[in-house]
């Protein structure tokens, strides 16, 4: 009976270890390496990957991007490189860390950008039937974005194909 006991033991303390080094790497995943990012105030975290030259946008501004929406497990949910056509759009119209984000870049960057829930869609997220593509509420995200140009004659409306 002592000898079955110390197996059930050993079994429990072996998941228990287990568990808890899935769960550092969670976080880790969650929480990237400071070091490799600078933090606004806000809690967005960017990185350059490539430096612009050319001009900085307004919150007013419209802008022509590629980009690539990740999790932070690596999933992509979003892309505009898959029909290789850049997303343009007002700035206003956009979540608050690309609003932010965009104005820190010039015209031909790219930079990566992890954005907090609070920046991105927060509490709600986003729910749809492709479970790649859904965001979970509090979600932070991770963008990749390459900042094309601003438009000078933007369109009339959006048009989202």
């Amino acid at each position: 009976m002592v000898r079955f006991n110390r197996f059930y033991r050993l079994i429990i303390w072996s998941v228990f270890i287990v568990l808890v080094a899935c769960e550092t790497s969670s976080v880790q995943k969650q929480n990237p390496d400071a070091n490799d990012y600078t933090t606004t105030e806000s809690g967005l975290k960017y990185k350059i990957i490539k430096p612009g030259s050319g001009r900085k946008p307004t919150p007013n501004s419209w802008v022509r991007v590629h980009y690539v929406g990740q999790h932070l497990n690596g999933v992509v949910f979003d892309t505009s490189y898959v029909k290789n056509k850049p997303l343009t759009i007002p700035l206003s119209a956009v979540i608050k860390g690309w609003v932010e984000g965009l104005q820190i870049m010039e015209e031909g960057a790219e930079f990566e950008f992890i954005v907090p829930a609070s920046l991105a869609y927060g509490y709600r997220g986003v729910s749809v039937s492709d479970p790649d593509r859904t965001i979970l509420p509090n979600e932070t995200l991770k963008y990749t974005i390459e900042f094309l140009n601003i438009v000078d004659n933007p369109p009339s409306r959006i048009r989202l194909n």
